[in-house]
């Protein structure tokens, strides 16, 4: 392991090979001003990434080849992660002990968020559910959005559950379940979403190279056009500046609240794809306990859908 100053922690992220390539994982340190990532890549190492764009180098290894979605923090530390092709979750210690959390009621979990009481919300992109687990992993339904494939999730500072579909389009739920469309303009293959400070929500949309921004009234504005090649994952940093993955260069793109975009850090052999904030004090309100997500089979069609439409 890596020693850091005094305030800082270092948590244990796992991770694992797909089929169409692995997903990235990005989760930004709570115990500090200055942020690190810790970026999961396609060839099963995770990633440190200081708040100036160094990577540090391999900080872990994976420990399964299956098909992990996404992975989310409890306000405890504890890691989550959504294997779609094994349907489970996982749940990792601080200190990066894996154990098995959630093996039944899941086909193809797509994707984790957490709430303020530690539950554990997971898309099914196989059953069109969203299924709620207590911190100590009794399941329930939550709903089902009967939408196509859910993937994306996060949640506000009200408990909204929000959540991105292949049909295009966001569904907001209220803690009671009860669904209503958030948005359905400006959106192509939206992928990992995620909160600011000001409880704006920003989409990565994979098939147009773009992010959507949305006010919290749902109103929809271009945010990102340019730097972008298969964006997927979405973080948000405490001074709000907007982190998106780029599946096709293989590299993660920084922008500023104003747009203002530059390349953050670039990988030679490996390509990043889904990004999650860790939960902590330097994780931003409302969009504290949002956490962007994308899933494995969504990915791959997303990729091949990127590639005709280039020939």
């Amino acid at each position: 392991m890596f020693c850091t100053k005094p305030g800082y922690r270092l948590n244990v992220v796992r991770g694992a090979i797909t089929a169409f390539g692995a997903i990235t994982i990005i989760s930004l340190s709570p115990a500090a001003n200055a942020q690190n990532l810790f970026v999961y890549l396609n060839d099963q190492t995770i990633h440190q990434i200081t708040p100036g764009g160094v990577d540090l180098g391999i900080w872990a290894h994976t420990a399964f080849g299956a098909a992990l979605d996404n992975m989310a923090f409890d306000s405890q530390g504890n890691l989550f992660a959504a294997y779609s092709g094994y349907g489970i979750v996982e749940k990792f210690t601080p200190g990066g002990v894996g154990s098995i959390f959630a093996n039944t009621g899941l086909v193809n979990p797509f994707g984790l968020a957490i709430d303020s009481a530690d539950n554990i919300y997971v898309p099914d992109v196989s059953t069109n559910q969203i299924t709620k687990y207590t911190p100590g992993g009794v399941s329930s339904i939550f709903v089902n959005t009967g939408s196509n494939a859910p993937v994306g999730i996060a949640i506000d500072s009200a408990q909204n559950v929000y959540v991105t579909n292949t049909a295009n389009k966001i569904q907001m739920f209220t803690p009671g379940g009860v669904g209503s469309v958030f948005a359905s303009i400006g959106l192509d293959g939206p992928a990992g979403i995620n909160f600011d400070s000001q409880g704006n929500l920003y989409a990565a949309n994979a098939y147009s190279d773009t992010i959507e921004k949305f006010t919290s009234g749902g109103t929809g504005s271009l945010f990102a056009n340019t730097g972008l090649s298969g964006p997927h994952g979405i973080a948000v940093d405490s001074s709000d500046n907007v982190f998106a993955s780029n599946y096709g260069t293989s590299d993660i793109q920084k922008f500023t609240s104003g747009g203002v975009g530059s390349t953050f850090v670039t990988f030679a052999d490996a390509h990043p794809f889904a990004m999650a904030f860790q939960r902590g004090s330097s994780v931003p309100e409302p969009g504290a306990i949002a956490f962007g997500a994308i899933g494995v089979a969504t990915a791959g069609l997303m990729i091949r859908k990127r590639r005709r439409s280039r020939k």
